[in-house]
Parts: structure tokens; sequence; C-alpha cells
């Protein structure tokens, strides 16, 4: 089970993401997956 605070957070990328895909700063294939992130945090 994960955290609320885990859910806020992902809430907020997904949306970023969204965001940044429409302003071409990402590619409209780009998908945030929390596996490849793990890495980073």
């Amino acid at each position: 089970m994960r955290g609320g605070g885990l859910n806020l957070v992902e809430s907020k990328i997904h949306r970023l993401v969204k965001y940044y895909k429409r302003v071409g700063k990402l590619p409209q294939d780009f998908a945030y997956t929390p596996e490849a992130f793990s890495m980073l945090a």
C-alpha cells in the first residue's frame, strides 16, 4: 500500500508531464513510470 504523500507527488508529476508535452518540452511518447524514477531518489 502506498502512502498518501506519494500519491500527491505522482499526481503532480502527471500534471506536469501533461503540461510539458503540450508546450513541447517533452516528446509526446514520454511516459512517467515510478520504477524508472525510483533510482533517482
